[in-house]
């Protein structure tokens, strides 16, 4: 793709990154393990490949994300313009100290990388006034009234989602080992992978590794890796048209029927039926 063009803030510790996109380019979107960001289209929209899937975000929408979430961009539409703002955790974590929210302690939960926003009038006027501040009034004071405004998206965001959906975004920051844990199972819960190999990827002994996911996950690595490729299933059943078996493999499930048979205990449906119910949706 042709090259960004962008209107940039930059704070003078590298606070935050903020920039008007007018064309795509993927190695603009370059995020480090300590970052996070939030996209936003101001206007026209795109096609994104999410989860196997064709998604398109128009203006109004957008979403936060982590190093790990950020989708393929397919295609921009005429007039594409997106507000892109990336910044350190540990920036994030003071904003939440700021406003009050501590991320839930319970530490089972699967990770989310990526949390979609949809249009509402708090997050257009947000979104209005960050394209104002940055393409018109580029200068010192504005970062302080980006840091001002990121505060005040944080804190709509926590007003209109979950809790329990912001703990899944949150919480390996908080919790120590968790982020390295969950990016090097996010890479591998579809592949055949053995316990010494995550070790191996995470850094530490096996011993140290099993003890360590216990204390993160309450759970074995067998039991979260079950969980999780079956949880992966599940949205690719209602997301696409892959038949049984090929999202079975996919996952990891190298016998159709054991796939089958594990899904039906967990989720109390076998995947053809949850594929029927949405069909008849």
């Amino acid at each position: 793709m042709i090259a960004v063009e962008n209107q940039t803030t930059h704070s003078p510790n590298q606070t935050l990154s903020v920039n008007i996109l007018s064309t795509f380019n993927d190695c603009q979107i370059n995020l480090q393990a300590d970052e996070l960001a939030i996209f936003l289209i101001l206007d026209g929209g795109v096609d994104m490949l999410s989860r196997g899937k064709v998604e398109v975000l128009e203006s109004g929408c957008g979403f936060l994300v982590n190093h790990i979430g950020f989708p393929k961009i397919l295609h921009c539409y005429e007039n594409f313009q997106a507000l892109f703002i990336k910044m350190p955790v540990e920036f994030v974590q003071k904003v939440f100290a700021n406003i009050n929210y501590k991320p839930g302690t319970e530490q089972n939960l699967v990770s989310l990388n990526r949390i979609m926003l949809k249009p509402t009038i708090e997050l257009e006027i947000f979104m209005r006034s960050m394209e104002m501040y940055t393409q018109h009034y580029p200068n010192d004071f504005t970062t302080s009234l980006h840091s001002t405004k990121i505060v005040e998206f944080f804190w709509l965001v926590s007003q209109d989602l979950k809790k329990e959906i912001l703990d899944r975004f949150l919480q390996p920051y908080y919790v120590p080992h968790r982020l390295i844990f969950d990016e090097v199972l996010e890479k591998n819960f579809q592949e055949n992978v053995s316990i010494s190999e995550l070790a191996q990827q995470v850094g530490c002994s096996v011993s140290t590794f099993k003890r360590r996911f216990e204390d993160i996950y309450k759970c074995t690595p067998g039991s979260w890796l079950l969980n999780r490729r079956l949880e992966e299933a599940k949205i690719l059943l209602e997301a696409t048209n892959k038949s049984i078996a090929e999202i079975g493999y996919e996952v990891g499930f190298q016998n159709p029927s054991h796939f089958i048979q594990t899904f039906k205990a967990k989720f109390g449906c076998t995947p053809k039926r949850l594929q029927r119910n949405k069909l008849a949706a």
